[in-house]
Formats: structure tokens, C-alpha cells, sequence
């Protein structure tokens, strides 16, 4: 129950720091977003790069980018919780509050599937890295669950939950897959406070000690890299699980002051740590501190996340700002300026072409890497 507190409390305390700010903006799109119950991601961008997806007055909005023109609005009697492409883009998946999932055909905006089972709210729904399959979570204290799906024919695979100590069903409030597909990682209100488990067959794997960290993406597979997976505890460490050996191998104190979150870069060498105003990079082998990312005025809470290629770095922060980052050097790039209120979330596409910024001024925006980083060159 206290951690429920503590979310209220960091929804809060985002409004608090949520400065005016008036700045130039260049951005390729603006979207209206009224809903900050979605955690906008990577998967909000179709991998095509055509569309773009998000949830406004509970519905699922879809945008097309070149024109900016709203295509559809979909499962809005379902009440929309969140909302994803499928990895081709050619599906979205939306999690709602009466307790289903749906599948949606992005180009006519067509229902495919509705995916039935929970009893109450969905709090997250997302596809497997090749498609096949759907996971869905619930919160709620009358379901305690997270299911596979087959995203084709809409058949439960697996029922996921946890009993407790006290022999109840522990809350659960997000699951992702591992980049492979292989596994799946369930977080829980309580202890445990994650779970592996085996996609194929729905059997528990393990309980890692640790935590992802209260802010951090619950879909993102970039705390997995090659059968290891990342984690903070409640100190100031970072910890590196090994799901194969099924124990911890590495604990590295970075001195984390705060809630954050820790993503490995694409190739596994580096971790991004994200700790308040000055995110680090640090070595994935030894812990070390290899560079801060110094120029953010505000907290920077939401996960700072590299580049497909690995060679840049993306944060978002209170200070109204994004930034991206030389991941080898350190050094800031640019500052994409153009929300009017606190940022609680940047992403890059699938590419690396596009970054999506989410703000409190209840926008989200598209940008082209390309044309900041020109015009940043063009400014020196």
C-alpha cells in the first residue's frame, strides 16, 4: 500500500516542478495527449515511421506524421489505458479499463481481436518481438495477473501470478518480454517485486533480488543484453543479474541518490544510470564511471536511453527540456527546447531517425534527429 503512496507522491511532486517555460520549437509534430496515465515508448512510433500512436480523451489516437493528420480514434467505450504498434506496425494493441485488451489494424483502424480473461483494468499490454504473441497485465485486486496471449487467434496460452507469504495473489502492475522473446519479467507490488518467467511454457524461472526502480519503462527490453538483466535496489547500487546462471554476478555502487532507472546500450558495454539531474554513463564489466551528462537545471527521472546505433544518448528532464548526448564523449549535442511544461519521457524510433518527447503541457512532440543536430552544427 505504501508504494501506492509513492507513485501518487511522484505524480505530485512532476506537477510541482512542471516550470512554464517559452522556448523555440522545431519539432515535426505536435499531438495533443490528455491522458498522463500512458507511458509513451519506442512502440508509440510505427517502425515504418508513418504513424504514431497515443492515448488522448481514452481513446486510442492515431496520427499520420507526414501530414499530422489524425487517422483514427479507437476503443474509446473500452476506456484506453495504454496503446502499442505491433513490431511491423502493422497492429496496435491497447490496454483498457474494462478489463480487455484489443487488437486493431493500423492502416483502417479495423478491431481484429478483443482478448478476454481479466477481471477488472488492464494496466499494460504489449506484443513479443516478433509479433506472435501478447502479454497483458492486471492490477487490480480481483485479478493479480498477467496473461500470454496469441496475438493471431486471440487463445489464452498462460495464466502469471504470485502468491505471497500471506497466500494471496500479489499485485502486478507491468510485464515485458526480453528481447529474444524467450523470457518474460513481471513486476509486483510487494515481494517479490519481479518475477522471470518462460514464455513457451509459462513456468516461473526466478525472483531476482532488486528492482527495475519505480520510474522506470516497464517495456523496455534494454535492461536485458545477452541473458543478463539490470536492476536497482533500494541503496545506492546497481545490480546485474544472470538469468541463465540464475544469480547476481556484479554489484556496482554508482551512489544513487534517488529514483531512476539503469538501461544497457545496444552492444552491452555501456549502462546508462539516470540519478536526478546528472545522469552517468558507466562500463557494464567493471562499474565504472565512465562520463556525467551535465547541463539539465531539473530532475531527470524518466530513463536515459541510447540511440539505436549506440552512439548518442536521450534525456528528458523537469527543466522542460530534452537533450541528446555524444555517448563516447559525454558531451551534449543539443537541446531540443519547445514544451512549455516539465518533460516526463523521450524516446528514440526504431531507427534512431525520430525522437518522440512527451511533456505535462499535455503534448507530445516529433522530432528529426537529423535536422537537430544540423541545426546545432549550423549554430556553432
Amino acid at each position: 500500500m505504501n508504494k501506492f503512496f509513492t507513485i501518487s507522491g511522484v505524480s505530485i511532486l512532476m506537477l510541482f516542478f512542471a516550470a512554464i517555460c517559452i522556448a523555440e520549437d522545431n519539432a515535426l509534430l505536435t499531438i495533443p495527449i490528455r491522458d498522463i496515465s500512458d507511458v509513451l515508448t519506442t512502440d508509440n512510433i510505427s517502425s515504418d515511421e508513418k504513424y504514431v500512436v497515443a492515448v488522448n480523451n481514452r481513446a486510442a489516437c492515431v496520427w499520420e506524421i507526414a501530414t499530422g493528420k489524425e487517422l483514427h480514434q479507437l476503443g474509446g467505450d473500452a476506456c484506453v489505458m495504454t496503446v502499442l504498434f505491433s513490431p511491423d506496425g502493422k497492429k496496435l494493441i491497447t490496454a483498457n479499463f474494462d478489463g480487455t485488451a484489443r487488437i486493431y489494424d493500423t492502416v483502417t483502424g479495423k478491431e481484429l481481436l478483443i482478448l478476454k480473461g481479466h477481471k477488472r483494468v488492464l494496466f499494460s499490454a504489449v506484443f513479443s518481438p516478433d509479433g506472435k504473441l501478447a502479454l497483458t497485465t492486471s492490477g487490480s485486486e480481483e485479478d493479480c495477473s498477467a496473461r500470454i496471449w496469441d496475438a493471431k487467434t486471440g487463445e489464452k496460452l498462460h495464466v502469471l501470478q504470485i502468491v505471497t507469504e500471506q497466500n494471496k495473489f500479489s499485485l502486478m502492475y507491468g510485464a515485458f518480454f526480453s528481447h529474444d522473446g524467450k523470457l518474460v519479467l513481471t513486476r509486483s507490488f510487494g515481494k517479490p517485486s519481479m518475477t522471470i518467467w518462460d514464455t513457451q511454457t509459462g513456468a516461473k524461472l526466478q525472483e531476482p533480488i532488486g528492482r527495475i526502480g519505480l520510474l522506470a519503462r516497464i517495456d523496455s527490453p534494454a535492461i536485458f543484453f545477452e541473458g543478463k538483466l539490470l536492476l536497482r535496489d533500494t541503496s545506492t547500487n546497481v545490480r546485474v543479474w544472470d538469468t541463465i546462471l540464475e544469480k547476481e554476478i556484479n554489484v556496482f555502487d554508482v551512489q544513487l541518490t534517488g529514483p531512476g532507472s539503469v538501461l544497457f546500450s545496444p552492444d552491452g558495454k555501456l549502462i546508462a544510470v539516470t540519478d536526478y539531474k546528472t545522469p552517468a554513463i558507466i562500463d557494464s564489466k567493471t562499474g565504472k564511471t565512465l562520463k556525467k551528462l551535465e547541463g539539465h537545471t531539473e530532475m531527470v527521472l524518466s530513463a536515459a536511453e541510447f540511440s539505436p546505433d549506440g552512439k548518442l544518448i536521450l534525456t528528458s528532464s523537469y527543466d522542460c527540456t530534452a537533450r541528446i548526448w555524444d555517448a563516447a564523449t559525454g558531451k551534449e549535442l543539443k537541446k531540443i527546447e519547445g514544451h512549455t511544461k516539465a518533460l516526463n519521457s523521450a524516446n528514440f524510433s526504431k531507427s534512431g531517425n525520430l525522437i518522440m518527447t512527451r511533456s505535462w503541457d499535455n503534448t507530445a512532440k516529433i522530432w528529426e534527429v537529423s535536422k537537430l543536430l544540423k541545426n546545432k552544427e549550423q549554430s556553432l
